[in-house]
């Protein structure tokens, strides 16, 4: 049973091995059908719930090649963090990012754009620290702004050579050349 547990992806089987061993345990049991009928319910109900509040899938890389309307690399030359309410009364830290389109691999930018992103914990929020100015980004348009697409596309390049490293949530250390490769494929799809 250990080996089901330690192999097994996602929450899921986990449940179903436990409503095995719950089965097996009432089969044993006096109440008899009664008893495993409740049971039954109540996983079902349980395991539906669950479900629901594990949320949406995770889009995959593909997928956000399709949705989103632009992807390049850009150059920040300047960012300005405004802090302001949201509807909700909520404190909203936004950065700004004033940069240069160095290379775009889909859609049509103007050279210059400013990127707006409330993301907690944004790389633009120290760009100084990051050692970094220049990103590959997903981006979307809104109102005068582009946003990060999804909120974790904004990747750190580091270097000018094209087999410099990247990183960031969607790209484990690989070379920009190679991430140019894997959307170049995703955009033939």
């Amino acid at each position: 049973m250990a080996e089901k547990i330690v192999s097994a992806e996602g929450g899921l089987t986990i449940h179903l091995i436990i409503f095995q061993l719950a089965r097996r345990r009432l089969a044993r049991s006096p109440g008899g059908i009664n008893a495993h009928m409740k049971l039954t319910t109540t996983l079902i109900f349980l395991l539906t719930g669950w479900l629901s509040v594990s949320g949406a899938p995770t889009p995959t890389l593909e997928t956000e090649i399709v949705d989103v309307d632009f992807i390049t690399v850009i150059s920040v030359t300047n960012v300005t963090k405004t802090i302001c309410t949201n509807a909700a009364g909520a404190q909203v830290t936004s950065f700004v990012a004033d940069a240069t389109v160095e290379r775009t691999l889909k859609g049509t930018l103007p050279k210059t754009i400013r990127v707006k992103d409330d993301t907690a914990g944004t790389m633009f929020s120290d760009t100084r620290t990051l050692g970094t100015q220049r990103f590959l980004v997903f981006l979307n348009p809104s109102g005068d702004f582009y946003v990060p697409s999804p909120a974790d596309s904004l990747t750190a390049i580091y270097g000018t050579d094209p087999a410099t490293k990247i990183l960031g949530a969607r790209w484990p250390c690989i070379s920009l050349d190679e991430a140019v490769v894997i959307i170049n494929k995703g955009l033939k799809k």
